[in-house]
């Protein structure tokens, strides 16, 4: 009861001392936290609505002013009221080849929705009939408008959104509408490009036409719904007109919760309430709402009271042990030695003994006992470490040929006008080499063909880890750069940084061909050189100066070029090629090679592989080789 008793005041005390302070501080705390969390999301909300309404409002091709402007430098107030528009569409042309990717069209007021075009800088169009949109009425109370509308593709079989900006042309005399100039761009491109921009992470963003409606949105399930209500002349209106394309409009509108705050406001989608902010667009009849779900929006104040209490608990319960702890501490030496004792006869060998600060004679025993027990074990532990040895260089061998085959790809890429094709074949030992294809495009939009071999000095994991670790970084800047000799420079770069003073280096031949001028550009490392094969036969050798990647940090690699025929052949490869050896340990030979290659007769670069490793096999026989066989081969059509 004694004991119980201490253990209990113990415990009361370290309560009264640790846990009520820290809950009152918590309280307050939570409540000054909830506050800002609540605050600090709106203001998130309100930015990306903003960012985004700005960011739309910034797609306009062409201002109000400067259709004004092209009013006024086209005289056509005075030539639509004489009807002389006849030879206007010339003129039309080239303020479509001043401002860029758009057209313009001039229309007819017309009446009820029918505008004839008279003019434009499509000729076709001249004389037909232009479908208004329902926003075209609103020009007899204002200059001017803009709007977006979906038009089908045939050559992209979807609907593209274009952006209609229009200014209504007043009789000099009357003031009444006499013509509409209109400018009309395609801002798909735009419009996918603000959909992945925005200041904060986790908050979803719709864009609205002016009935409400969305026609983009981060969620693809949120198009079609719409936020204001829609009458039913109106829905019908926009399914004939294909306002929205091929986005199916919803049945309802989304159920709108006030909050009390505006423009903040709820809304309902598919049984889940969301918090959202709406900003409009003067002038564009669009509209942009920020939203996030509302559990999302204040959990994180919940959240973090959470994390709050959860630690206070944590420390009132450490607290707790601690205390009931106190007065079991004079046994504890005693307790441990029998532990200790029980575990390693039970096999536990590993188990040792500790000193107790308390521990006084007990101490002393158990540091016999742990001298008795080291003794055992010193031969079973030699015999332990040279099986461990064993199985570690077994493990690191398996891990090695993984990653060496991770190594390898397993995609042909195809290009127009090019093939290429590669062999690997793997050495007793783990090695570094590797080669490596893949199309990319350059900064004109035009596809290359990138290549290489590489051979990492050294053999074992780390060598393929480090023979690894160029390949990506040879992946990385090979996206960034078109030029062969600026993507090996900064791959050495990084690569070098990496090493360090390890003394660790690789050789790399990189060649990138352009189908379009059938040009192939190459820069190497210190590798043996590429050879062309001639269609006719002849070999060039592609000589290039450079060392080898990771022995110095700033070294600059320049970019050598070689035009390519029909038929040609160009075949990059390591040194383990020359350094094959047949039964009688015979080399197989540079030379050996090259006359292979001048006597081969094949009509792609997947037949030449198969040819020169058939060769190569054959030569070999069952050899065991110590080094890798690595060859990538490039064939003209």
């Amino acid at each position: 009861m004694i004991k119980k008793s201490f253990t209990l005041r113990v415990f009361v005390i370290s309560f009264l001392l640790l846990a009520l302070p820290l809950i009152i501080n918590s309280f307050v705390f939570f409540q000054r936290t909830y506050k800002n969390s609540i605050e600090d999301g709106k203001a998130d909300l309100r930015e990306t609505a903003n960012f985004h309404a700005f960011s739309l409002l910034e797609i306009q091709p062409v201002k109000q002013v400067l259709l004004k402007e092209l009013v006024y430098l086209l005289d056509l107030q005075t030539r639509i009221e004489s009807g002389n528009v006849g030879n206007l569409n010339p003129e039309l042309q080239k303020a479509v080849d001043l401002a860029g990717d758009l057209d313009i069209i001039l229309l007819d007021p017309g009446k009820e929705g029918d505008h004839k075009i008279l003019a434009s800088n499509i000729e076709s169009l001249v004389g037909t009939n232009f479908t208004s949109f329902k926003r075209l009425a609103d020009l007899q109370y204002q200059q001017g408008i803009s709007f977006i509308r979906y038009v089908y593709s045939e050559e992209t079989g979807s609907d593209i959104p274009f952006i209609y900006i229009a200014h209504a042309i007043p009789s000099k005399e009357t003031k009444e509408t006499i013509g509409i100039l209109m400018v009309v761009a395609d801002i798909e491109e735009e419009m996918d490009q603000i959909l992945q921009q925005g200041p904060f992470r986790g908050i979803d963003f719709a864009v609205l036409n002016g009935d409400g409606i969305v026609f983009f949105s981060t969620d693809k399930k949120l198009e079609g719904e719409y936020f204001d209500p829609l009458s039913s002349s109106r829905k019908k209106e926009i399914l004939k007109l294909n306002e929205v394309g091929s986005t199916k409009l919803a049945e309802q509108p989304l159920s709108l919760i006030p909050t009390g705050d505006p423009p903040f406001f709820m809304f309902v989608f598919r049984n889940k309430v969301y918090m959202g902010y709406r900003a409009y667009i003067s002038g564009v009849g669009l509209s942009v709402v920020a939203y996030i779900p509302k559990e999302e929006f204040f959990g994180k104040a919940i959240r973090h009271f959470l994390l709050i209490y959860t630690f206070y608990g944590v420390v009132v319960l450490v607290g707790g042990m601690v205390a009931f702890w106190l007065s079991r501490w004079i046994s504890r030496p005693l307790r441990q030695l029998s532990f200790v004792m029980g575990e390693v006869s039970r096999g536990e060998y590993g188990q040792r003994f500790k000193e107790e600060p308390l521990g006084f004679e007990i101490n002393h025993l158990g540091s016999i006992f742990n001298q008795t027990v080291d003794g055992l074990l010193k031969n079973i532990q030699q015999a332990e470490d040279e099986r461990v040895k064993k199985e570690t260089y077994e493990r690191e061998l398996a891990i090695g040929r993984e990653v060496q085959k991770n190594l390898i790809p397993t995609i042909i890429p195809a290009i127009k006008g090019a093939e290429i094709a590669g062999l690997y074949i793997q050495g007793d030992e783990v090695g570094g080499d590797f080669y490596t294809h893949f199309v990319k495009q350059n900064r004109s939009g035009e596809e290359n063909l990138v290549f290489a071999v590489a051979d990492a000095a050294g053999k074992g994991i780390s060598t393929c880890l480090y023979a690894f670790s160029a390949r990506s970084l040879l992946h990385a800047y090979a996206t960034l750069y078109d030029d062969a000799g600026e993507i090996v420079t900064c791959t050495n770069k990084a690569f070098a940084e990496d090493v360090g003073d390890l003394g660790m280096f690789i050789t790399l031949l990189l060649g990138i061909y352009d189908p379009n001028t059938s040009t192939l550009f190459y820069s190497s490392c210190g590798h043996t050189p590429g050879i062309v094969r001639k269609a006719d036969g002849s070999l060039v050798t592609l000589k290039h100066k450079g060392i080898a990647m990771g022995l110095e940090l700033e070294t600059q690699y320049e970019t050598d070029s070689y035009p390519l025929s029909k038929g040609d052949t160009v075949v990059f490869y390591t040194d383990g090629l020359q350094t094959a050896r047949n039964e009688e340990e015979e080399l197989f030979t540079n030379d050996r090679f090259r006359a292979l290659l001048e006597k081969g007769k094949w009509g792609s670069a997947k037949q030449a592989i198969e040819e020169l490793e058939k060769e190569m096999r054959a030569y070999i026989g069952n050899t065991p080789q110590e080094g890798e066989i690595t060859i990538i081969s490039l064939y003209i059509p």
